[in-house]
């Protein structure tokens, strides 16, 4: 998969475990900085996802944070096959944080180091077992069709 697909697959997951839908896929408009439908408590939500690099580290860029209420960030292994770690910041907290930055359209969380953003991480199990399961059933769909 390319890095689009991947994306697309890690925004389908945190749908499928937050109860909402791909807003891409409902509006069929993957420009949108809003990638899934309307949460209950988080409201509209941009999902970013990166595989961990070379420096130990996810680098998550983003951009128009005020057109979401959220900010879900994914931390990936490096075959971008398992998902680490998780986090869910409210703009609003992010606005605050980004303040005296320079760079201010991205973010680094280094693997088993402190971060700022730890306040902010979530149970990132379900997630990795919803993509697990996807990525099973891919196997499974392959080695019906070579079979």
């Amino acid at each position: 998969l390319n890095e689009k697909e991947k994306g697309r697959v890690i925004e389908d997951v945190m749908a499928e475990g937050l109860g909402v839908e791909n807003q891409n896929v409902v509006s069929d408009d993957y420009n949108s900085p809003v990638d899934l439908t309307h949460h209950e408590e988080r409201g509209s939500i941009q999902v970013k996802s990166r595989a961990l690099d070379i420096d130990n580290r996810w680098k998550f860029d983003f951009e128009n944070i005020d057109n979401y209420d959220t900010l879900c960030l994914i931390g990936l292994n490096r075959s971008f096959r398992v998902i680490e770690e998780a986090w869910m910041i409210p703009t609003d907290e992010l606005v605050k944080m980004l303040y005296n930055k320079i760079e201010r359209e991205s973010i680094s969380i280094y693997k088993d180091r402190f971060s700022e953003y730890n306040e902010f991480k979530i149970d990132h199990k379900p997630y990795n077992d919803i993509l697990q399961k996807r990525i099973n059933e891919s196997k499974n769909i392959s080695n019906n069709i070579e079979g």
